[in-house]
């Protein structure tokens, strides 16, 4: 898988996640309606730090965002759909392939 599907799997348990609390939201008590613009931008500003390291396969990073999401869903009282009765789902990964092709520059901003 890579790491633009994992990316967009991750966002996809988000937005499943803002959509199965529609009930609560509707009643009042929390949920969708409740979620505001500075919510989001926490919650998307940490998925998207470089703490996570891009939340390549296999990296300390993609653990780091499942658990913040699993600790979300567990706070927002989604029931949990996976394996053993947990947030998460094992997928067999037959491979991983990787073509780094990034390039840093650094321009010093100190006159000569």
């Amino acid at each position: 898988m890579t790491v633009n599907r994992l990316a967009t799997l991750l966002m996809g348990l988000v937005a499943a996640a803002l959509v199965t609390v529609t009930p609560v939201a509707q009643s009042g008590t929390g949920g969708r309606g409740s979620i505001g613009e500075r919510d989001l931008q926490q919650w998307l500003s940490y998925i998207a730090s470089d703490e996570l390291e891009g939340r390549a396969t296999f990296s300390e990073g993609l653990a780091l965002a499942s658990a913040y999401i699993a600790d979300h869903l567990r706070e927002w009282g989604v029931t949990p759909g996976g394996d053993n009765g947990t947030y998460f789902q094992r997928v067999p990964v037959l491979g991983v392939k990787s073509e780094n092709r990034s390039t840093v520059t650094v321009q010093s901003c100190v006159p000569a």
